[in-house]
């Protein structure tokens, strides 16, 4: 799969957990799924390469950095699409409004990649920031109207844009009665507050089907993977468990709580032991139970005991609890 990138991901990855976030699913999908980056040889690349030095001097071994050295340095991962638009193509990007830099650039990379989509038998598409980020540092982009889309799909009918701002990085809900109506926030602040603690841990979408050899898992609410330089691989899987404030101490975490996220454990450890991903590597499991409450029923506390799982309460404000 090929991806073309808004730089504005990079620019604003600091400051927007989001952005962030879409940017580490892809680095930590890189290689694993053999993701490719359109560049232009112009001004994108340009921007690339202005944000891979202010990322260096910044944060030399975070993983933004990293990724924005793949895009610049690697030539496995880069691929070179020239941006080439007819005078028509040109005026109908005019006319679309799509001409904030470097809107024009990515467009014409999707113009253009027609012929390796073909060869290579992969996909192309068009990451951008979205709607409901706001920064001065984002851009404006045609893109973002739906309308604009199905005109230009009208043209290149494979071009496919993506927005960071729609993504889902393991934010998914029981269907419980009492869950909390912002545990969709809280599981992706647990993830982004995972990563801040152990940088070389990367979550994203769990590959763990809901049933597993006919078991009724459920959802998980966070994975991580973390790969060691041996090739080795721990795996984090995550239950976040919200309370309201000022209600935490009369909801206490349950022994059945704990009891169904072991038993979660159990089965996801036999089905990552044939994960075609993880083939050939030791693969160490870790559970982790997060909420934001230190109350636990009689008998759950034992749970923790178990060899896979530990405890987390966090009640500090990065985690932004309610």
């Amino acid at each position: 799969m090929i991806f073309a990138l808004d730089p504005d991901l990079f620019s604003v990855a600091d400051f927007d957990n989001v952005c962030q976030m879409a940017l580490a699913d892809l680095f930590n999908k890189t290689t694993m799924y053999g993701l490719r980056f359109a560049v232009d040889r112009g001004p994108l690349e340009l921007e690339y390469i202005q944000l891979y030095t202010e990322w260096l001097e910044r944060d030399p071994s975070h993983f933004v950095t990293s990724l924005l050295k793949q895009i610049v340095d690697d030539n496995d991962l880069r691929i070179w699409i020239k941006p080439k638009l007819t005078r028509d193509e040109k005026s109908m990007l005019d006319e679309l409004e799509c001409t904030e830099a470097v809107e024009p650039q990515l467009l014409g990379i999707i113009a253009n990649a027609r012929q390796y989509v073909d060869i290579t038998n992969t996909s192309i598409r068009l990451l951008l920031v979205g709607a409901g980020i706001d920064h001065y540092k984002i851009r404006r982009r045609g893109l973002l109207d739906n309308s604009v889309q199905n005109s230009l799909k009208g043209h290149w009918p494979w071009l496919n844009v993506r927005f960071a701002s729609d993504s889902s990085f393991k934010t998914s809900f029981f269907d419980e009665e009492d869950d909390h109506p912002k545990s969709r926030e809280f599981e992706r602040e647990v993830a982004f507050f995972l990563h801040k603690q152990r940088p070389a841990l990367r979550c994203e979408d769990s590959p763990i089907p809901k049933k597993v050899d006919g078991k009724e898992i459920g959802d998980i609410d966070v994975f991580g993977i973390e790969r060691e330089q041996a090739g080795n691989v721990t795996v984090v899987i995550g239950e976040c468990k919200l309370r309201s404030q000022g209600k935490e101490s009369k909801r206490p975490i349950t022994s059945d709580e704990m009891q169904k996220h072991c038993n979660r454990l159990t089965f996801a450890t036999a089905y990552l032991k044939t994960y075609q991903p993880f083939a050939n590597k030791i693969v160490n499991i870790e559970g982790i139970f997060v909420s934001n409450t230190e109350e636990f029923e009689e008998g759950a506390a034992n749970k923790a005991r178990e060899p896979c799982v530990s405890i987390m309460s966090e009640t500090t404000s990065s985690l932004k609890i309610v």
